[in-house]
């Protein structure tokens, strides 16, 4: 299971498996394999709102490049 997390933009640079929101929300999306994942991470997370549809493009195109489609 896959999903995007965000990170500050100068923690992680800008790949094709990565995506840089600017809007909403300035973050590097990295789309993660949640399965060797533990739980602690997600919950002391801290929600930041939602995303726009250009920038949920942008999400998308990063996750459909680490799943190989």
């Amino acid at each position: 299971m896959v999903a995007p997390a965000l990170h500050a933009p100068a923690v992680h640079p800008d790949t094709a498996m990565s995506a840089r929101l600017t809007s909403r929300v300035d973050a590097a999306a990295v789309t993660l394999d949640l399965l060797p994942q533990s739980a602690a991470p997600f919950e002391t997370a801290t929600p930041h709102g939602t995303i726009g549809r250009e920038q949920t493009e942008v999400v998308s195109d990063a996750s459909s490049a680490v799943l190989d489609l």
